[in-house]
């Protein structure tokens, strides 16, 4: 479909995995935005932050024991910044032994509602990562 400003907008949202659009004119916005909608994009607005110091805490086994499912996930550009932030300020943290890091837990950030969860994490004795049973050599 070819709109009066000359973007084949059907063709252009079907083929892309990101559409970005700057139009300030309403009837292009809303014909952008209605075939975004009707290509249905998933995008990932969460991440997780751990805190993880190797036979002191869970490791991501322990977190998530189930391998991940296989294949590329989209996130919100912004998504992987905020996660990434704060990764830096638990590093920021523990170095300079100022508060308190999420030691044992994991932190859950939701975007499309702005909201934090912290849930505790379990060692697994049984961990074939960190387990009691590993030992040095």
């Amino acid at each position: 479909m070819l709109d009066g400003w000359g973007i084949k907008t059907q063709k252009d949202i079907k083929d892309s995995s990101v559409f970005i659009a700057g139009a300030g004119v309403g009837t292009i916005r809303i014909s952008i935005s209605w075939h975004c909608l009707t290509k249905l994009f998933q995008i990932g607005m969460n991440g997780r932050v751990a805190f993880i110091k190797v036979r002191e805490t869970p490791c991501l086994k322990c977190y998530f024991p189930e391998s991940p499912p296989k294949g590329v996930f989209s996130v919100l550009g912004a998504t992987p910044g905020v996660i990434g932030t704060l990764q830096a300020l638990e590093a920021l943290k523990y170095f300079s032994h100022d508060g308190k890091v999420l030691k044992g837990s994991l932190l859950v950030w939701s975007g499309s509602d702005m909201s934090f969860r912290t849930f505790r994490g379990h060692q697994d004795s049984e961990c074939p990562s960190c387990g009691t049973r590993i030992t040095e050599d």
